[in-house]
């Protein structure tokens, strides 16, 4: 026979279980092999309300010498949920409580006895004490296993080591390493917004899979040396020898990189119109204009084609323009290799992936600097993201595609296959990519 019977559960301030019947509250006197002996929470009332082990009602007795409070057991069920979540989550208590009595829908009546976030604050602090670890005070701290773990359960540590003082710590699972290990593409970047305070910086290794980027490794380095990337990428190759794999890719895309392609194509070239005086003409002289563009467009031009490019542009241009060239040339022609900003033949290079996740990764964490703990729950977070992303993949869901990148890189490629079947000139190609520049700019006109 199925239990119809009005019962639900509740917790007191103490966490004790408590039983709810019809707008009253028991609490557990004594329990056999075979019944709960539940009685009325009310001191001296001597209503009770019996069940089975399984907690299905069986019976009630006696009479209640006083009425009923609903919002009593509202107030309990709010509490309830907040430490639910007080003990398992990183956030805010003062956060949680808001968020759940906003959610709640109270009574007016049990809105207007419910304690306002700094009442609650003190208690609930000291329910969140009772299960998270003290904040570590030094670099020097143990983490307990279920900080060591993903959220199913397996290894999520694979490398921590302090040498001279400086410890690293990587967050990575074997699948996450497999992906990385036999990824062609690498992307790296840090972020130090989101680093606790016991270390320097957080570094990610992203690797390629099904065409998509995934953060495969997550550091946390206590340094930003030439030894200390020298000794991650170490511990790296050493759990690719221990996974029988290789860690030799064949493109590496740093955030040095990522970051002088958007300045090469846009800031840093319009900053010098404005030091130079130019942003008038620039403005109001049509030549000018197209001068500048197409200097922006030699970052899409190929390699082989970008001196020969600039060289025609420059004579094709206003004298006005000199100075700028003459700028273009000692910075990115002579001082700064064509490989690091030059991003038509590599694909990936326009696409930045590092700086977006990080910003996501920032936003997630919701705090400057947060404590280890919940950074590490919300790297957690981010590994059962990874599996989900790559499941759908592998079952042939998509992620949804930036329609107006996709556009723009066929864009190019049709004015590159023209110019390369002589249908087209350098200039006319050149010309062709700085109206990109206009149709996509931001920052120039």
């Amino acid at each position: 026979m199925t239990d119809t019977s009005p019962i639900s559960f509740t917790s007191s301030n103490r966490g004790k279980r408590l039983l709810v019947y019809y707008g009253y509250i028991y609490r557990l006197k004594k329990s056999t092999t075979k019944i709960k002996y539940w009685s009325c929470n009310s001191n001296g009332c001597t209503a009770n309300v019996h069940t089975n082990p399984n907690d299905h009602f069986i019976k009630a007795s006696g009479d209640h010498h006083h009425l009923p409070s609903p919002e009593q057991i509202e107030l309990r069920n709010l509490m309830k949920k907040v430490k639910d979540r007080v003990q398992v989550e990183t956030t805010s208590v003062p956060k949680i409580y808001e968020e759940e009595l906003a959610r709640s829908n109270l009574s007016s009546v049990a809105l207007t006895l419910a304690s306002i976030p700094a009442e609650a604050k003190s208690g609930l602090s000291r329910v969140r004490r009772k299960t998270t670890p003290p904040l570590p005070t030094s670099g020097n701290f143990d983490i307990p296993d279920v900080y060591r773990q993903t959220l199913n359960g397996e290894p999520f540590i694979c490398n921590d080591k302090t040498t001279n003082k400086k410890r690293i710590l990587i967050f990575a699972t074997d699948k996450q390493l497999e992906i990385l290990f036999s990824s062609e593409w690498i992307f790296l970047d840090g972020t130090f917004d989101a680093c606790p305070k016991e270390f320097k910086q957080i570094y990610t290794i992203h690797g390629l899979k099904f065409y998509q980027n995934f953060p495969c490794a997550i550091s946390l380095l206590s340094g930003k040396t030439t030894d200390t990337y020298r000794q991650l990428f170490h511990e790296l190759e050493y759990h690719a020898e221990r996974l029988k794999l290789k860690f030799l890719p064949v493109h590496i895309m740093s955030d040095f990189e990522t970051s002088l392609i958007k300045v090469v194509k846009e800031k840093s070239l319009y900053k010098q119109i404005q030091s130079l005086g130019l942003v008038t003409a620039y403005f109001n002289d049509e030549d000018i204009r197209l001068g500048c563009r197409s200097t922006m467009a030699l970052a899409p031009l190929p390699a082989d084609y970008v001196e020969e490019a600039f060289e025609l542009l420059e004579d094709d241009s206003p004298e006005d323009m000199a100075e700028f060239f003459l700028y273009f040339w000692k910075q990115w022609l002579k001082r700064v290799p064509k490989k690091y900003w030059n991003v038509l033949t590599l694909e990936f290079r326009t696409n930045n992936f590092t700086e977006g996740w990080h910003n996501k990764f920032n936003n997630r964490g919701q705090k400057h600097h947060p404590n280890i703990w919940h950074l590490i729950e919300c790297l957690q977070r981010e590994e059962l993201s990874f599996r989900h992303k790559l499941g759908r993949l592998k079952c042939g869901f998509q992620k949804k595609s930036d329609d107006k990148s996709c556009t723009t890189r066929q864009q190019i490629q049709k004015m590159a296959k023209n110019y390369e079947e002589e249908e087209s000139t350098l200039m006319e190609f050149l010309h062709g990519l700085s109206t990109l520049i206009a149709k996509n700019s931001k920052t120039v006109a």
